[in-house]
């Protein structure tokens, strides 16, 4: 089963997402949430997911620089960008 890590600063699309999509038929196991880009490398080392769900736009370390910081940490995790906005 492969892990994922949801990060948004939005807690009902956090919680939204987590609830909404049949993780576990799809071979999936949500390990956890996070609420911006620092918690979220702070739970990456903590349950080396193989899937983040990004969402580009956040207070303090936005999506990009997260990307950026995860790439150099785990170069064969997943990640899947988030964005409600048009640009």
């Amino acid at each position: 089963m492969m892990k994922v890590l949801i990060v948004d600063d939005e807690p009902k699309l956090r919680e939204g997402l987590k609830s909404i999509v049949p993780w576990t038929e799809l071979g999936f196991q949500v390990v956890g949430t996070a609420a911006n880009g620092s918690e979220a490398l702070e739970k990456h080392g903590m349950y080396d997911p193989d899937l983040m769900l990004i969402d580009i736009r956040m207070p303090g370390m936005d999506g990009l620089q997260l990307i950026e910081a995860i790439r150099n940490l785990d170069s064969e995790i997943h990640l899947l960008i988030l964005s409600g906005y048009a640009d």
